[in-house]
């Protein structure tokens, strides 16, 4: 962050007040200017929907989609990467927040104002290759330790089923390195991403079971300004017409396949 410098020590008592006064209006100003965003996005590391580059900067197929929907909508959004129950609150807790971006599965349908689908996606139990256990049901995947992530539609589905041997972490990636190590016997996860991960870390993967397909949508607070969700809801399908959309999944995709 830019640190404005400080007025000197031996600067006159009336320049010290002046320069203390320009570095409020300034503050003032920046704050302002954050405000006017017309959209507050948060996100959490989902790749290759949604993560962290290694330039720091946010990216992914659901990322680049919504940065092209708001710049064609001609709307100002601000990204910000969360944990998942962190950012899905905020999202909760005010107008023109939107959560980029969620399974619309029914539980959530009234909870928001979705713009979507974006992305095809979903859920399933996945093991390391060689070493699947027999799961014809989900039934079957109960005597097995699970690995989940907190909050997620996945495993509120899982826990809704009764599955006893869920372990559930605050982030994905810590169920990866913990199948990795033989710590758990499944691991419920995207479909999409759990490949994504496993494929950049050596780990050679087997999908067990799909347990569902989900529309991945951009899920926004219900008080969220209308025109604002039409103006997206429109620049989607203008993208996803011109194929736009499609070419930014191929991108992220073909890359991924190319690099493996």
């Amino acid at each position: 962050m830019f640190r404005q410098p400080h007025p000197s020590r031996h600067a006159p008592v009336g320049a010290r007040h002046l320069c203390r006064a320009a570095l409020l209006v300034a503050g003032l100003g920046w704050a302002t200017g954050a405000a006017a965003q017309d959209l507050e996005i948060v996100t959490e590391e989902y790749a290759p929907a949604n993560f962290t580059g290694e330039d720091g900067a946010i990216a992914g197929i659901v990322t680049d989609t919504v940065r092209l929907m708001a710049e064609r909508a001609g709307l100002s959004v601000s990204m910000e990467m969360l944990p998942f129950k962190r950012g899905y609150a905020l999202v909760q807790g005010g107008a023109d927040r939107c959560f980029m971006a969620l399974w619309r599965i029914p539980a959530r349908e009234d909870d928001f104002t979705w713009v979507g689908p974006i992305l095809k996606d979903g859920y399933a139990l996945f093991a390391r290759a060689g070493e699947a256990p027999d799961v014809d049901s989900i039934e079957d995947s109960f005597g097995h330790p699970t690995g989940a992530v907190a909050g997620w539609g996945s495993t509120e589905a899982m826990q809704e089923a009764g599955h006893p041997n869920l372990e559930i972490v605050s982030l994905d990636i810590a169920n990866m390195r913990k199948l990795a190590a033989g710590r758990l016997d499944l691991w419920l996860s995207g479909l999409l991403s759990a490949p994504w991960r496993a494929a950049r870390q050596d780990l050679a993967l087997e999908r067990v079971r799909v347990v569902d397909e989900v529309d991945l949508s951009l899920a926004c607070h219900p008080d969220t300004d209308p025109d604002t969700i039409a103006g997206l809801s429109a620049a989607l399908q203008a993208l996803t017409d011109e194929g736009a959309v499609q070419a930014i999944r191929a991108r992220y995709l073909d890359t991924a396949a190319s690099e493996n």
